[in-house]
């Protein structure tokens, strides 16, 4: 151990605590082989570098923990939590250095310490990948560390899905807990709804399996409360028969923006359950309305995603409810829709998406109202004009529109986003998701997307068009989804998390990602 101790004090600028060499050394000695120090330059940098945004590969950990085994992983977390304890003892340590472990499964995220840190433990769950059909084909287990373009293309090749993320690159594991909107959630409501099963380490290092029979409330609170509660390591999914979908984008000039917010906001008050003799096509999904504005050349490109996720009778013809829904006469510069798998539409959603550039995400919920979505959009085009002008170029601003529709809320099983009883009617996702070059941009555009959002809340709360709900997976690290879940749900995840995890270890040795507001620090 003494070539671990050497490597450490080697990098004094990192600043490395005792308490950080010790832990070290406690999981080189039980985990070798699945321990990277720094001194496993290329091993290492790839690990500590595979991350979805540039901000999260600046972050450099002191070790990296990849378990290939469930039960390495529980080692390791028995470790860690033994390490937590030790420093919660410590007075010394009390006030800094509790947070000091990570968890990545895909390294999606937007935020730069969700599933990162600088000079803790990092556990990386990429090995957690496989993909297991059931001998029924009625069900799928998922390894967390998984992407969904994986996991399409293994079950495509049996004819069924599951309702994953509609971005091939995404993680299975924070999507997952995040709640999922997928293209099959008018059918199946959120991801997490469809979850069956749950195998889960705790932080005692304790391996369970959380479902409608055994650790139920555990079951219950992953739907919703995040990674709160202990690492997932598997997700089983009920499946469906699925063969081809049909869908794509439609990519039109700015010109086109009043008519598409016009067919938006039309088409998703379709669902609306008041709007008696209107048919909602269950197989609809979407649409998603991108407006990207790119600082050079300071112009606004409109892609618009849609889907239909049952086999169309020719490969290029429209089903009735997007051929009547006015997009197809939308001016375009081209088209993508066409019959194709699932897993080609989830790689033709991520179209112009790059890893290792700087990324942001923030988002909002309001109500599927006509103004408010144009005042959004004024809001939107505001913010252009800051971008425009700012020095540089490489700026991709991105302005999102989505369907949140109350026809989702009771399917699958009950969950803790807390919207069964407070969203009626269809309501708007909207989100920002920036794409820059120059890390000196990065506090102006955070900033800017902030901004922006604040005056469309302002905006719908003025009007009554507002609704708090805050969806994880697109929310900003300044954001506080949990408290949209409701003061009830949010009392009982508190009280969940404190059975399963009495000392803390999740939300206080875990520093990233989104914790449970009113935990006090122990």
């Amino acid at each position: 151990m003494e070539s671990i101790d050497k490597e450490l004090i080697a990098e004094p600028d990192i600043g490395v605590p005792a308490s950080s060499k010790r832990v070290v050394r406690q999981l080189q000695n039980s985990l070798a082989g699945c321990v990277l120090l720094r001194s496993n330059t290329d091993a290492f940098n790839v690990s500590a570098s595979n991350y979805f945004a540039q901000q999260s590969n600046t972050t450099r950990p002191t070790c990296i923990v990849r378990p290939e085994t469930v039960q390495q992983l529980s080692q390791a977390v028995a470790i860690l939590h033994q390490e937590f304890m030790a420093r919660k003892a410590d007075e010394h340590d009390k006030p800094k250095n509790l947070g000091f472990v990570s968890l990545r499964s895909g390294g999606h995220s937007y935020s730069r310490a969700s599933a990162s840190i600088d000079g803790g433990v990092l556990l990386d769950l990429d090995h957690f990948s496989d993909v297991t059909i059931s001998n029924d084909g009625c069900s799928v287990r998922i390894g967390t560390g998984a992407r969904w373009s994986k996991v399409n293309q293994v079950l495509e090749a049996k004819n069924i899905a599951v309702p994953g993320g509609r971005n091939g690159a995404v993680g299975v594991g924070g999507f997952t807990l995040g709640g999922g909107i997928s293209f099959f959630s008018q059918r199946c409501g959120f991801a997490c709804s469809n979850v069956i099963e749950y195998e889960v380490v705790l932080a005692s290092g304790q391996v369970v399996i959380a479902s409608a029979t055994s650790n139920r409330e555990l079951w219950r609170a992953l739907k919703g409360g995040g990674s709160n509660f202990g690492i997932v390591t598997y997700f089983t999914f009920r499946a469906f028969p699925c063969s081809d979908i049909w869908g794509g984008c439609l990519f039109s000039p700015s010109f086109e923006s009043s008519r598409s917010i016009d067919l938006f906001h039309k088409f998703v008050g379709r669902a609306d359950p008041t709007n008696t003799g209107v048919d909602y096509d269950n197989y609809a999904s979407g649409p998603i309305v991108c407006f990207c504005f790119l600082q050079r050349p300071g112009m606004e490109i409109i892609s618009t995603f849609i889907t239909y996720t049952k086999e169309p009778p020719s490969a290029f013809a429209w089903p009735t409810c997007w051929k009547s829904s006015g997009f197809k006469s939308v001016w375009r510069y081209w088209s993508t829709v066409k019959q194709r798998t699932l897993a080609s539409a989830c790689q033709d959603l991520a179209i112009g998406e790059k890893a290792g550039l700087s990324q942001n995400i923030a988002g909002t919920v309001i109500k599927n109202d006509k103004a408010t979505i144009e005042a959004a959009y004024k809001f939107y085009r505001e913010a252009c004009t800051e971008v425009k002008n700012t020095r540089g170029k490489g700026i991709r601003f991105v302005f999102v529109l989505q369907p949140l529709l109350s026809t989702w809320m009771h399917k699958g099983d009950p969950n803790y986003l807390g919207l069964d009883n407070t969203l009626n009617e269809p309501h708007v996702l909207v989100s920002f998701s920036p794409v820059w070059t120059d890390v000196k941009h990065n506090d102006f555009v955070e900033n800017l997307v902030r901004k922006t959002i604040e005056k469309i809340e302002g905006y719908a709360r003025d009007h009554g068009t507002y609704h708090p709900y805050k969806y994880v997976n697109y929310c900003a690290a300044w954001q506080n989804p949990f408290e949209s879940h409701g003061k009830e749900n949010l009392d009982i995840l508190r009280g969940i998390s404190k059975q399963y995890d009495s000392e803390g270890f999740f939300q206080h040795a875990c520093p990233g990602g989104f914790k449970l507001p009113g935990l006090e620090r122990p």
